[in-house]
Order: C-alpha cells, then structure tokens, then sequence
C-alpha cells in the first residue's frame, strides 16, 4: 500500500526534527512541529504539481518518495545524532510508561476510557466513508474535480463551496486516498488532527506548570467533547483547523519565554496552515496574533535586537508561502483574496450590529450547547427561555441580518449529529473555569493563564460579533472548546479538595455521556447499519436517494463513462457518483453554471460521455450538438441522460 509511504515519511521527518531540535525542545513540541513540517510538505507538493497540471498518483507517490529519501538521508549523514535521538524517545517512552504505571486507579480509568473512546470513534471512521451534507457536496466532492484536471485550479462549478472555502484538509484527504487508491482513510484526517490537538493541549498544560494528574484530566476532558468525538469520523474540517489554533497559541506563548528563530517558524506555518483549512481560523487566529505581536515589540524594545523582527518577517513569509497559491487562484476568479463575490460575503456576516445584537449573538452562540441526549425538555426549556429574553428586549431572534440563510433560531437539533451536536456539560465547565480564575485574580495567576483566557474570551466574542447565526456553530466552536481545557484544569488546581471531589465524581457520568454520543452518532452508528454494504453507508443521512443513485452509478460503470456532465444543486449527493476516481479516470463537468465560477477552468476539457441531473427530468437535452436521452424519467431524484 503506497500510503504507508506517508507514514514512512513523517517518521523520518520526526526523528529529523528530533536530532535538529532535541536540546531546545521536549518531545511533544517536536511531535507539533513535525505535524507541521509534514503538512507544509503536503502544501508544497500539492500546490506544484497542480501547477504542472501533473497532480496523480504517479507524481504523488515520486514527490513523497523523494521527500521520504532525502529525510532518510539525511539521518544517515547524521546517524550518530540519530542514535543518541533514538534513546532519548525510548526513555522518554520508557518514563510515561511509568508515570502511567504509577498513575491511581481513577486516573487510569480516565486513560483507559478514552482509549476505549479513541478505538470506537477509528473504527467507525474506516468502516463508515465519509457520508454527511458537506462530505457529499464540497469537502470530498471537489476532489475528483482536482483529480480529474490533475490540478487544484479553479473550475466552473454550481457548488461554490467547493471553490472559495480553504482547501488544506482536502489536500490531506486527497493525498490519502490517491496513494490509497480508496477513500477508506479520508476520515482518519480529522481522526489524527484530534489526536495531535490533545498532543497540542497537554504542552500547553505543560507551560502553565501543572502536574501529570492534570495532563490526564486534559486528555480526559479533550477526548470526551461531543463535537470533537463525532467530527473525529468525519471529512469536516473543524478538527484539523482546531489543531493549527491551538499549535498557533502554544508556539506564541512559547515566544513570549523564548522568541527564537524555531518557535517563529513553527508559528508562521500554524497560523499558514490554519487559515488554509477553514475561514473560521481568521476569527480565532487574532487573538493569538496580538498576543504574539506584542510580545515581540515588548522584546524588541527591551533588548534592541533585530532578529526578534527576523523571525517574526519569517513567521509571515510561512503564512505566505502556505497561502499564496490559493490567494493567486482567489484573486484571478473574484478579484479578491478569499474567492467568493459579493453575495456569498453577506450570507455569512452579520449586517447589523449594536450593543443589544451582539449580546444577542452572545446568547444565541451559547443557546447552541444547551442540550443532552434523550433529554429533549433541556434543550424546548432553552430556546423558550432564549426567545422570551429576545422577546421582552424588543429583537427580533429570527432577523435575518442575523441569522445565515434566515434560519429560524432553534436548540432542538440532534445531540448526536456531528454537524449540530450542544458541549452542555464543557460549556458549564468552561463557563465555571473562567468564573473561579476571575476570582483568582488578586492572586498572581500566571501569566500564560491570562493569555488563555484571554484568548477564549476574545474568540468567543469575535465570533458572536462578526458571523450570522447558524444552528451548526456549536461545530464551528470546536476549536474554543479544545483551547479551552487548560482553562478548566487549570481553574481545577486552584480549587478546594471538597469541589475538586465533586468533578471526579462526576467525570464517570462525562465519560458515559461521550460514550453514548459515539455509540449513537447517527451517521456512524454502532447498529445494523454496520453490515450495510459501504456504498450503501454514503447514504446513511439520506437513504431515500440510495436504490436510484445505486441504480445509476452501475449504469455509469458499466458504460465505462469517464467524462461526466453534472447539472445538480447544492442538495445532491455528488461524491456518490466519484467515489472510485481515485483509482479510475473519472471527470465530473458541471453544466449550466450560472455564478461567478462559469468563466474559470477554461483549459478543462468540456466533451461530456453522459449527463446526470437533479434538476431536469425532460425526455431529453442538448449540449454542444449532441443530444442526450433521459434513461430514468421514472426517477424522482437523479437522472442519466446519454
């Protein structure tokens, strides 16, 4: 199997960056900083290829093969640095090993449940494919289009998600499942990112100076967010963008201890990176930007030296060099950085804003979490109570200057469901933390302690200032929710033995609850629906469409058609119809574009075997002179005409 070549070559890259760094870093940065390397890689090799028009598995496998050989030669040269690094993470493992083997039995317990947790939620993840609204429509649907141009450039599409929204996690997922030659693994992307997101948060917890005890309760408490734990078998995004932020905030504060050319490095390719996998980085990234920019100028002032600048230039040449082959395509399409017109802009953005509407936007952020599996009078309780607040201060909940797609406001969304799932119980712990370290603040609170709340509070309210409500945020929080557990143990330590018994008395219960979430997730449950053949599981979400789209897509294969017309909306399920692209030559065209996607990709080929279509169920239909046949006008939902 030729991905296990990627796993090759993120070892070699860890154990490069182990004997380049050993005596400056521990060995969790250099697990983050090798993530990083790894990515910036993946950026690299993706972008220049596309620029060749050469993007498939055979330049893939020669790019990563000669990125893994020169690794691997370069520890050779180095191999007695290679070796002392080598017994530097066998006693480091050796060590945890018996920190953990000397651990109490609740904290084991811990460990062990969200073992337990992480092994479900992979299992689910290869044996479902990916099968949600955005899966099917954008994040995986525009991958065949790149794979079918061999190129990530711009295309005429009716789906302009696929265009304008950051592309990194979809590189991640196309890379996989090029060499994979399948797409068992696209789910694994978000899988890995919460695993290094809980590499990412111990660290921190690490900075703030707390115990091993309290590493385990972060690990514990990261693992067992609904959100994170459903999102986790998933192809969103919201996971691998939670891990660039929180990298982004650990190597900030790591520069307010020591601003240095490696730490500046690694946080010019966070902050790259982030921004490259989803637009809500630009809302939680400032916080940490500020934090960063400041510390430079205080130390710039204090000791005139100029490198403090150089490294910060070499921060932002990172996010550059990330950002500016999609920036280059945005541009030439929209005459703007962020691909998308006019249009799109006002969907999102709230129009407008003043003091009751922002705390509006406040409690409607927070109404979200309000919520818990078969508990549904919490969640009526909430929105009743939520409604009568807006009702008595005279706004209009339901504005849609404020509300995306003038969505109804609501709580009632399935707690199980990745795309809207309430953190109640880490909202309540996160709301508690914050109060017990505003208390503490006569204290001297360490100062990184600060910067985090800070930083969670800052986001938080950005969020709520800037976006439109949408009943999916509670999964746009997921990146506050992860930064925010070194805020709750940390809270923890500072409290009494009587309330710290309390949280242990209840972990069991936050255990049991994620438990339930995971075994329940409506798009990957541990049910019947697991003896399902795999394409049948693309339609878990929508069954309805399954027996036609199965009939269609055999026609198609067995037709040996390569060229696909597609005339379809936003709500069909494209990906159902490219899921063996990355192992046969299919091209996906998009017909009858009529946004501002329709003048981009002239140089793709056009020439069209057949037409699918969600939107026509005519007898018949033309396109550049030829007539095509209507072969299922007894369908409701999808229609091959050839």
């Amino acid at each position: 199997m030729a991905i296990l070549l990627l796993i090759i070559c993120f070892i070699a890259i860890l154990f490069n960056v182990g004997i380049i760094l050993k005596p400056l870093s521990n060995t969790k940065e250099i697990i983050l900083i090798s993530v990083l390397v790894f990515c910036g890689f993946l950026v690299l090799i993706t972008e220049i290829l596309s620029l060749f028009y050469i993007l498939n598995f055979l330049a893939i496998l020669l790019s990563w093969t000669t990125v893994t050989v020169i690794n691997l030669i370069y520890l050779y040269l180095e191999k007695e640095k290679l070796k002392v690094f080598y017994n530097y993470l066998k006693l480091r493992i050796y060590e945890t090993y018996l920190k953990i083997k000397t651990r109490s039995f609740y904290e084991k317990s811990l460990l062990v449940a969200v073992l337990l947790i992480l092994i479900l939620v992979f299992i689910q993840g290869i044996v479902y494919p990916p099968n949600n609204w955005d899966s099917m429509n954008y994040h995986l649907a525009r991958v065949p289009s790149w794979i079918g141009h061999q190129s990530v450039a711009h295309y005429p599409t009716s789906v302009v998600w696929q265009i304008y929204m950051p592309p990194f996690a979809e590189y991640l997922a196309m890379n996989f499942n090029i060499l994979n030659r399948a797409d068992y693994f696209s789910n694994s992307v978000q899988f890995l990112a919460l695993i290094f997101s809980v590499v990412g948060l111990v660290s921190i917890v690490d900075i703030l100076g707390l115990s091993t005890s309290y590493k385990v309760l972060t690990i514990f408490l990261a693992l067992t967010i609904p959100e994170a734990v459903l999102q986790a078998t998933s192809t969103q995004n919201d996971l691998v963008v939670a891990f660039f932020v929180i990298a982004a905030f650990y190597f900030a504060i790591k520069s307010i201890r020591q601003f240095s050319l490696k730490n500046a490095f690694a946080f010019g390719l966070a902050v790259g990176l982030g921004i490259l996998t989803k637009a809500t980085a630009y809302i939680y990234l400032p916080a940490i930007l500020i934090i960063y920019g400041i510390s430079m100028l205080i130390q710039l002032y204090k000791t005139k030296n100029y490198n403090y600048l150089k490294f910060s230039l070499l921060a932002g040449l990172m996010f550059l060099t990330i950002n500016i082959g999609f920036y280059h395509r945005n541009y030439q399409l929209s005459n703007n950085l962020f691909g998308y017109d006019q249009k799109q802009y006002g969907t999102y953005t709230n129009e407008k804003m003043n003091a009751k509407l922002f705390l509006s936007s406040v409690i409607k952020n927070a109404g979200v979490h309000i919520g818990l599996l078969h508990l549904k009078p919490l969640s009526v309780v909430a929105a009743h109570t939520i409604m009568r607040l807006h009702k008595i201060a005279g706004v209009d909940i339901d504005d849609p200057a404020n509300n995306a797609f003038s969505d109804k406001y609501d709580t009632l969304y399935n707690p199980d469901h990745e795309d809207a799932a309430p953190n109640f119980i880490h909202l309540i712990l996160i709301t508690i933390s914050l109060i017990i370290i505003s208390l503490s603040f006569k204290r001297k609170l360490n100062l990184y302690v600060r910067l985090l709340a800070f930083t969670i509070i800052f986001q938080g309210l950005f969020f709520s200032f800037y976006l439109k409500y949408q009943p999916f945020h509670t999964r746009l929080h997921t990146s506050m929710f992860l930064l925010a557990i070194p805020l709750i143990v940390y809270a923890l330590s500072l409290v009494n033995v009587k309330l710290k018994k309390v949280f242990y008395w209840f972990s069991p219960f936050i255990f049991l609850y994620a438990l339930m979430i995971v075994l329940g997730n409506l798009n990957t449950p541990y049910n019947a629906k697991l003896k399902e053949n795999r394409y049948e599981k693309y339609f878990i979400s929508k069954p309805f469409l399954y027996n036609e789209y199965r009939v269609v897509n055999y026609k198609i294969k067995s037709a040996g058609y390569q060229n696909i017309g597609l005339i379809m909306g936003t709500e069909s399920w494209v990906y159902a119809f490219f899921t063996d692209c990355y192992s046969k030559a299919l091209n996906p065209i998009y017909l009858n574009v009529d946004n501002y996607t329709k003048n981009s990709g002239y140089r793709f080929n056009k020439k069209v075997d057949c037409i699918l279509s969600t939107a026509n169920n005519s007898p018949y239909m033309d396109y550049l002179g030829k007539r095509y046949y209507n072969q299922d006008p007894a369908n409701q939902f999808i229609h091959l005409y050839k």
